[in-house]
């Protein structure tokens, strides 16, 4: 009953530790879903944050754009005039010049660039927006080579068209002449030339500026790129160190488990060996009750051999009795043999004979008995010397208990002697003192009657 208490309650502590284990794996999935539900917020929350900003650079380019639309149509308004074409320049032979002159009179560089400048300057160039005033064949955020292909540059002429005129009127004062036009030309080439050569190195500046942001917007973009990736690297370390958490975990509810099974294996086992114990116990009260009855049926068997033997004792007295009986019979009988002796003498020869055979017979017969009857007597003795034990060993009990007895009373008597020793004393001590009590009294008496006699009536009232 006990081993099976302790089974049921080993059992619900299993089913409690399966049952904690069951909602600390729930807990650990809760956990990673909400985690996971994180990440992926936080992923949204990124593609979210990286559409805003290509919106916002889809407007800003919008801006560029509309900015450099305008400006472009600001450029072709104010310089765009219709005038006779220059001979061919040394860029337009060599094919090297992809930008558009704009040079007026009296325009320095800052009027001519400022506005690109600033448009440079506030907004990033963004590679592959086409200009009018550059030729250039380049794809989209790409940059052409320096052997690009080249136009006609429109705007020269009108540079051209406006310096020619004025040059004769800074020299002289006068309407210009035919013989300066050549040198006025070549001043006008050099000039162009000249600012050519600085258009081309502005570009290529403002080209190599823009290279270097472009590098360097790609840097970012790299830059991004790597945190990404440095981000993605680390969630995926999350993670693995999350598997390993969770491989770890089922080692060690697997080791759990194992344990469980092997404490289980050990609790059958230690059930086994409490049943082998209980089938041990079992056995053993079961020869024990086998070998009690074993003894009762001894018992039984001698108490049944103890009657068949009294039985046999009143059989054997029953025979013994008429066999004496037999005895007296034949006593008889012989003795009215005897009185036929003296009539058939022959017939008691007979007679006699098979007389002496009889009594032989019946010699060794007796013989028998009596040897049989010694040893039933010698049985009675041993049998009646017990019992003649065991009621000496009563009379002495009896008379240890009667002595024991004897000596109580005798006790008894002496406390009662004693007793009434005491009583007698108290009685002498207790008559001393009425006799002293009544000596004292009569000697008050005695005294008052003197008293009275000589004090007179007034003292007789006085003592009544």
């Amino acid at each position: 009953m006990e081993s099976e208490r302790q089974r049921q309650m080993e059992a619900e502590r299993q089913r409690q530790m399966e049952a904690e284990r069951q909602r600390q794996m729930e807990a650990e999935r809760q956990r990673q879903m909400e985690a996971e539900r994180q990440r992926q917020m936080e992923a949204e929350r990124q593609r979210q944050m990286e559409a805003e900003r290509q919106k916002q650079i889809e407007a800003d380019r919008a801006r560029e754009e509309a900015a450099t639309a305008a400006r472009r149509q600001k450029i072709v308004e104010t310089g765009e005039h219709p005038v006779a074409r220059p001979r061919a320049t040394y860029f337009a032979l060599t094919g090297q010049m992809n930008e558009t002159v704009h040079q007026a009179a009296g325009m320095d560089k800052q009027g001519m660039f400022g506005s690109e400048e600033r448009g440079l300057s506030e907004e990033p160039l963004k590679a592959g927006v086409p200009f009018d005033d550059f030729s250039v064949k380049a794809g989209r955020r790409g940059y052409p080579s320096r052997s690009a292909s080249v136009r006609r540059n429109p705007s020269m002429d009108s540079a051209l068209r406006k310096s020619l005129p004025e040059e004769p009127r800074r020299s002289d004062g006068r309407e210009g002449t035919q013989w300066n036009i050549p040198q006025s030309k070549e001043r006008v080439m050099d000039e162009s030339l000249e600012m050519e050569r600085q258009l081309i190195a502005e570009y290529e500046r403002k080209r190599d500026l823009e290279k270097q942001k472009e590098a360097e917007r790609e840097q970012k973009r790299e830059l991004e790129r790597q945190r990404e990736l440095e981000k993605e690297k680390a969630r995926q370390r999350d993670l693995e160190r999350q598997r390993e958490q969770e491989r770890e975990r089922q080692k060690e509810m697997e080791r759990q488990r194992e344990l469980d099974r092997q404490r289980e294996a050990e609790r059958q086992k230690q059930l086994e060996r409490d049943r082998q114990k209980q089938i041990e116990y079992e056995k053993r009260k079961a020869a024990e009750r086998e070998l009690e009855e074993q003894r009762e049926f001894e018992r039984k068997r001698q108490k049944e051999y103890e009657r068949e033997k009294e039985r046999m004792l009143d059989q054997e007295k029953l025979k013994l009795f008429e066999f004496e009986k037999q005895k007296e019979i034949e006593r008889e009988r012989e003795r009215q043999l005897e009185l036929e002796r003296q009539r058939e003498i022959e017939r008691k020869k007979q007679r006699e004979l098979e007389k002496q055979k009889e009594l032989e017979r019946q010699k060794e017969l007796e013989r028998q008995r009596e040897l049989e009857r010694q040893r039933e007597l010698e049985r009675q003795k041993e049998l009646e010397r017990q019992m003649e034990l065991e009621r000496q060993r009563d009379l002495e009990r009896q008379k240890e208990l009667k002595r024991q007895r004897e000596i109580e009373r005798q006790k008894e008597l002496e406390r009662q002697k004693q007793n009434e020793l005491e009583q007698q004393k108290e009685m002498r001590r207790w008559a001393q003192s009425e006799q002293q009590k009544s000596e004292e009294r009569d000697r008050n008496h005695q005294g008052r009657g003197q008293e009275v006699l000589a004090g007179g009536p007034l003292l007789l009232l006085k003592a009544l």
